[in-house]
């Protein structure tokens, strides 16, 4: 399975090298747990190899540099607009198969049955342990708030309702990184 990963990536990476590249998808239509505890979203974590994520989501819409002149990303979009991304799975280099961090906005529930739609307030009540909300700005404009609980990082959107969660390994962890795939891929673009 590893070995098909890479070959998919490469062979993705190959053919998907400019935004007009990409190609288009759904997400998945099974909920997604999330176990704070364990660091996973369904069987996906952070520090994986990409291929368990082609096989959980398919051969990523796009593979290139999106953000950062420095990262590889794969994207898995609804349409060729970036603003339809649902997730994005960030390589720790440009030779590596490992992803350092993951951002879903699909369908997803957590272990206090917190689910997309989910507002602030509530989330909030439901882990006692969760860091400060901390707004997230893209040129001057905020887009999101984020909540930190253990390696995750819940995005609400600016109707402060839950839209999308991030896990990172520890080096890529941050909870001012914007996390709604939608919003932070279309800011670029």
């Amino acid at each position: 399975m590893a070995g098909l990963g890479v070959a998919a990536i490469a062979f993705a990476s190959a053919q998907a090298t400019h935004a007009s590249d990409v190609t288009t998808s759904n997400p998945p239509s099974h909920i997604f747990q999330i176990n704070v505890a364990k660091g996973t979203l369904g069987a996906l974590r952070a520090d994986a190899q990409a291929s368990s994520y082609i096989a959980y989501w398919h051969v990523p819409d796009y593979i290139g540099r999106l953000e950062s002149s420095s990262k590889v990303e794969m994207l898995w979009s609804k349409s060729i607009k970036p603003g339809d991304a649902w997730a994005t799975a960030t390589l720790k280099n440009a030779g590596s198969t490992v992803v350092t961090q993951l951002r879903f906005a699909g369908l997803f529930r957590t272990t206090h049955n917190d689910r997309r739609g989910t507002k602030l307030s509530i989330f909030l009540s439901h882990w006692p342990t969760h860091g400060p909300p901390r707004p997230v700005y893209l040129a001057g404009k905020k887009v999101e708030t984020n909540v930190a609980v253990n390696g995750f990082v819940f995005a609400f959107g600016l109707d402060d309702r839950l839209a999308a969660v991030s896990l990172a390994d520890p080096a890529n962890f941050s909870a001012t990184r914007c996390v709604i795939p939608s919003v932070c891929i279309s800011k670029i673009r």
